[in-house]
Parts: structure tokens; sequence; C-alpha cells
């Protein structure tokens, strides 16, 4: 450690440079941290969207109990794309703490994919399946 260092623990070194990101100049440089999280779950949700929308196609549900259906398959993915990304992609950036881009690169794909379909993919057939089973379609 330099002499004269100022230890900071995990939290507090990424609550810094999360400021600094905010804080930037010019917001065009830095756009990618700073929405990128949102942007990534809003593609898992109009993916879990999609995926909903062509279950209920084949189930013949047409507007029954749209809204619950759609909140698991669409809002699920959504929510855990945008944690998963933000914890295991996002905050590693910050710190510098993975020595290969490469691999966190991987990473972030392998989350986006399992999380934008994957995760509706189970989800849509159970919860309109339960849907189908007790309104009898």
């Amino acid at each position: 450690v330099p002499k004269g260092a100022i230890m900071l623990t995990r939290y507090e070194a990424l609550t810094h440079q999360w400021n600094v990101v905010s804080d930037w100049k010019s917001q065009k440089d830095v756009w990618p941290l700073v929405h990128g999280c949102g942007i990534l779950g809003i593609a898992a949700g109009l993916s879990g969207t999609y995926i909903n929308y062509w279950f209920r196609q084949k189930l013949k549900a047409r507007n029954i109990a749209v809204l619950p259906t759609m909140m698991m398959s669409a809002l699920a993915p959504a929510l855990l794309t945008g944690l998963f990304q933000s914890q295991m992609v996002m905050n590693k950036i910050l710190l510098l703490e993975e020595p290969c881009p490469l691999c966190l690169q991987f990473k972030s794909a392998l989350i986006q994919m399992s999380t934008g379909t994957l995760v509706p993919m189970i989800i849509s057939p159970m919860v309109n399946f339960a849907v189908s089973i007790n309104l009898v379609t």
C-alpha cells in the first residue's frame, strides 16, 4: 500500500467510482455505464414478453389473465438481468477487478442469455399452464 493511501472498503470504493461516473463532465462518454443495465433489462423484458405471447397463442389463452402472466414472464427477467449485470459485471468494471475483458464480456453475454431467454422459457409455460388449468381454456 503506497504511503498516504486511503484505505476503503469495497462498498466505499464502489460508491466513489459511481460518484465519479455520475459527475463525469461529458455524459456521452459514460452512457453505457449509466444506462447499460437498464437497456439490458428492457431487452430481457421484451424477450420475455414475446415468449409469453407465443405460449399464450399456443394455449389459445386470448385476453385471459394477461397481466399476471406478463408480470412473471417479462418483469422477472428484466429485474434479474439488471440485478445480475450490475452485481456481476458492472461492479467488476468499475473496480477493475477482472483482469480478462473477454471473460467479463462472456459472463455478461451468458447472464443476458440465461435471464433473457432461459428464465422466460421456464416461467412462461408454468404460469400459462396454471392459468389455463384454472380457467379451463
